[in-house]
């Protein structure tokens, strides 16, 4: 009997694990067990055969049972104990079966509560998830605002330059617009004449060595007389010693630019003050 219920439990145990209904699988398995115990071979299943046979022609249940007590003991040769105790033991039997099933339950109770489990972290990834997604829609809904503000900024910054070189172009044009109605030949302007600070009594010499160079003027104008004037002041912020000649280096505001009149250089103006 062991076997077979064996046998029968591991099916219900598969067939359960499937997603089969369990309280359906255990009734089949209570059928089986029935099946098992009452069958012709044992001596209950002989026993409930004589009572059943008995149930039409005795009525009462108590008569009918001592009927079958004493059939069944004329034809096993067993008196009443020794049928008792054959009973007994297959409920004893029964009982180990049972107490069989107990690892399976707790296979199924385990299986049960590995999925909670896993319902339980999926619930938790959810919420993550949850979270995750909401911080992203507020980030996103930052971002929108920042790009809207950020695309009007660019708007004006861009308008501004636009509207910045426009005036610097049509203000070189107005100048190169001025140039061009001149008459063709435009004198050139006449220099600038430098103040003469008051001379210091002539030197009079007799005769200059032969071998003496004549003097360089270094920054003023030197007479033929010998007499050297002193450099006219100049305005640091418009005008500069020349890098190249020395010469006066003047600052042209209109075209940003550093010129020379005496040999003709050039500098860009950038970042002067």
């Amino acid at each position: 009997m062991n076997d077979a219920l064996t046998r029968i439990i591991t099916d219900l145990l598969a067939i359960t694990m499937d997603g089969k209904d369990a309280s359906l699988q255990a009734q089949h398995l209570g059928d089986a067990v029935r099946r098992i115990i009452q069958r012709d071979d044992t001596l209950y299943g002989k026993f409930r055969g004589i009572l059943d046979s008995f149930r039409a022609i005795i009525p009462d249940e108590q008569q009918r049972y001592l009927a079958a007590i004493q059939a069944l003991s004329t034809t096993a040769k067993l008196n009443r104990d020794e049928i008792t105790a054959a009973i007994n033991r297959q409920v004893d039997e029964l009982k180990l079966i049972e107490q069989g099933l107990t690892p399976f339950l707790v296979s199924w109770r385990d299986t049960l509560k590995a999925m909670e489990a896993r319902q339980q972290a999926i619930k938790a990834e959810l919420a993550q998830l949850r979270d995750r997604i909401t911080q992203l829609e507020n980030e996103d809904r930052s971002l929108v605002v920042m790009k809207l503000a950020r695309e009007q900024n660019l708007a004006l910054a861009e308008k501004k330059i636009s509207g910045i070189f426009a005036s610097i172009g049509a203000e070189l044009q107005g100048v190169s617009r001025k140039m061009a109605e001149l008459p063709g030949d435009v004198p050139a302007p006449p220099a600038a004449v430098q103040p003469v600070p008051p001379t210091a009594p002539p030197v009079v010499q007799t005769a200059p060595a032969k071998s003496a160079a004549p003097a360089e003027p270094v920054g003023g104008v030197q007479e033929k007389s010998g007499i050297t004037l002193p450099p006219a002041p100049v305005d640091s912020k418009f005008q500069k010693k020349c890098p190249m000649c020395g010469g006066q280096f003047n600052l042209l505001e209109l075209q940003n630019l550093w010129q020379c009149f005496t040999c003709g250089h050039e500098e860009s103006a950038a970042g002067t003050v």
